[in-house]
């Protein structure tokens, strides 16, 4: 496994062309984590939790550092993030094996391509 390493994550699309959602948080994420649903709602929001080890397709990406329990946390569903490093241009990206939330460029067996390097430091990510 090559793990991707985030130096300071930040979103860069182009204003209007992102898509994000809002979710409760279950734990504290860092802008940057993969995130997946836990299947619980709370007050009509969907909540969300980092990417596990053991993760195929992630559903979205923290695009700030927040603590659990934030309700109204705005998640990535398609656009941009800058602040990455250890990825080479038009490399496909799976949630890591080793490290819950993070980005890695080994593939688990199964996993469906939603991200990519677009240069060695930033990711276009798509979960639609």
């Amino acid at each position: 496994m090559a793990a991707v390493t985030r130096v300071k994550a930040r979103p860069c699309t182009p204003v209007g062309y992102e898509v994000v959602d809002r979710v409760e948080l279950a734990e504290d994420v860092v802008a940057g984590d993969l995130l997946v649903f836990t299947g619980a709602m709370s007050e009509g929001q969907a909540v969300m939790e980092k990417a596990g080890t053991s993760e195929i397709e992630p559903d979205a990406i923290a695009l700030q550092d927040e603590f659990a329990g934030k309700r109204g946390y705005s998640v990535g569903i398609q656009g941009e993030m800058d602040g990455f490093s250890g990825m080479t241009p038009k490399t496909p990206l799976y949630p890591s094996g080793s490290t819950a939330g993070g980005l890695d460029t080994t593939a688990p067996e199964g996993a469906v391509i939603r991200i990519k390097a677009v240069t060695a430091t930033r990711i276009r990510y798509n979960f639609v």
